[in-house]
């Protein structure tokens, strides 16, 4: 799905280790610009967390933004800005097994938590 087609759909719930697509907002490192990208979140034990190829820009973009915009993520259908946090091995090998089906052919993949900013 695309963008559009994310914004326009109904909101899937979470439900723990069931991936979702939302639409992220990241901040472009060089251009300081929002861009919007489909990702699948994944929320484990209360947390959620995207995972992808190490080196796609996106995933440059967030580190360096250090946070990020989910929307339509909080309640009420709500926008929420979220901290991004990269997770060591132990944490991260429950999320790749929820998201393997994304990645097949076992690329290095970087798992990011979304952590709110209270």
């Amino acid at each position: 799905m695309d963008v559009e087609q994310v914004r326009e759909a109904a909101v899937e719930p979470y439900a723990d280790g069931v991936p979702v697509l939302r639409v992220v907002d990241v901040v472009g490192r060089r251009s300081g610009e929002s861009r919007p990208v489909v990702l699948n979140v994944t929320e484990r034990g209360g947390r959620q967390y995207v995972c992808a190829p190490e080196g796609r820009g996106w995933v440059r973009n967030l580190l360096a933004a250090g946070y990020c915009r989910v929307e339509r993520d909080g309640p009420r259908g709500r926008d929420t800005v979220r901290r991004v946090r990269r997770v060591g091995d132990e944490e991260a090998q429950p999320v790749l097994k929820a998201q393997v089906a994304n990645f097949p052919d076992g690329r290095p993949t970087t798992v990011l938590r979304l952590e709110p900013l209270d």
